[in-house]
């Protein structure tokens, strides 16, 4: 519609054109229940991730989260990979001020960056805590920072785990971990996760601890949350492996 972006959402019997557009779109995502959507916005200019620079006499967009008509993340340089909670209430997002990264929810006031990079939020099944990875003295390119894939752009550095509880600070629950990846929570509230150590990928969750991999995949919980099964990769052997815990 002229030069503006908007929403388009479609059922079988209509469609329907969000009221709200924007210079360009990167991205759009459904709630749960199918009622709200989320859009990386960029407004204000070229669209260019936070940190590059734009060509010469042109200006640089800012990236943010569009929801309900409200724009997220506007006192940062750049927000974006917006993650519905299951409940479809809530939103948890990523930013960038400065140098430093953070995670905020749609309902915070302030916004306050502490970190060199974080990971893709995770909602637990509740829909009211968070956990993330974040990374400490490593480095990673400016356009990876606003990514879903961000992590695993990531060189060197310490992995640390971060749980935010409700509306609380956020607080680091495991630390000193070469690397993180598949964080879920499980169906009683149980935090899971992959973690490296000596070149070794382990799927952990409270004392609960898998042999090491080459490589692990996605976990995926028993609905009774007694076990995790995974699969893994040891040399050219590929493995469907399951952590029992109890």
């Amino acid at each position: 519609r002229s030069s503006q972006w908007f929403a388009l959402t479609a059922t079988e019997r209509k469609e329907k054109v969000g009221k709200d557009g924007y210079p360009s779109v990167e991205a759009a995502v459904i709630s749960p229940d199918g009622k709200k959507v989320a859009l990386v916005a960029v407004v204000g200019g070229m669209p260019l991730p936070p940190g590059v620079p734009p060509p010469p006499g042109v200006e640089a967009g800012k990236q943010r989260v569009a929801l309900g008509g409200k724009l997220l993340g506007e006192n940062t340089e750049g927000a974006g990979v917006p993650v519905f909670a299951p409940g479809s209430k809530r939103l948890a997002y990523k930013f960038v001020q400065g140098e430093r990264m953070g995670i905020a929810r749609d309902d915070d006031k302030k916004l306050q960056a502490a970190h060199d990079f974080v990971g893709v939020p995770v909602w637990d099944r509740k829909g009211k805590d968070l956990a993330f990875a974040v990374n400490e003295g490593g480095t990673v390119e400016a356009s990876a920072r606003l990514q879903p894939w961000g992590d695993r752009g990531v060189s060197g550095g310490t992995w640390s785990i971060w749980l935010r509880k409700g509306k609380k600070a956020p607080a680091a629950v495991v630390e000193g971990i070469g690397g993180v990846a598949h964080l879920c929570f499980g169906p009683r509230g149980a935090l899971a996760y992959a973690r490296r150590d000596a070149g070794r990928w382990h799927v952990v969750t409270g004392e609960h601890r898998s042999d090491g991999f080459d490589e692990v995949g996605a976990l995926h919980w028993n609905a009774d949350g007694k076990k995790i099964g995974f699969g893994a990769r040891n040399g050219r052997d590929l493995l469907w492996c399951v952590l029992p815990l109890e």
